[in-house]
């Protein structure tokens, strides 16, 4: 996995950092604030699982990990919970396109959206 570190710091100081997996790797935040003061590693939603996750499997909404960061940190969680959703609808119109139901990845997408207003 390679790091690319970016700046800006949680409430306790910790770096956030983005860690890419590479094409088709899930992608992984570092992040540390109040609900995690010692740190974990966020990874983004993916069409084969639309949540976000500890490296551990805990499930977490995008509301629970942007509480208590500074607004660069929320910015970058955002943004990687947008290409997220991108990505999860161009899956949904790949299945469309060779024949499937979409439907699943669509609900998925949709309620990663209502996420960025607060409601899961």
């Amino acid at each position: 996995m390679t790091s690319i570190a970016r700046s800006g710091a949680g409430p306790s100081g910790a770096p956030l950092r983005l860690l890419y997996g590479g094409k088709g790797a899930r992608k992984v935040v570092e992040i540390a604030g109040w609900l995690y003061p010692g740190g974990a590693k966020a990874q983004a939603p993916i069409a084969e699982d639309p949540r976000w996750r500890t490296t551990a499997g805990r499930a977490h909404s995008l509301g629970e990990l942007l509480a208590g960061q500074s607004e660069g940190v929320r910015g970058r969680l955002v943004s990687a919970h947008a290409e997220a959703i991108a990505a999860i609808v161009r899956a949904a119109a790949a299945v469309k396109a060779a024949g499937g139901s979409p439907r699943a990845l669509i609900a998925a997408a949709m309620r990663l959206c209502r996420e960025l207003i607060g409601q899961a």
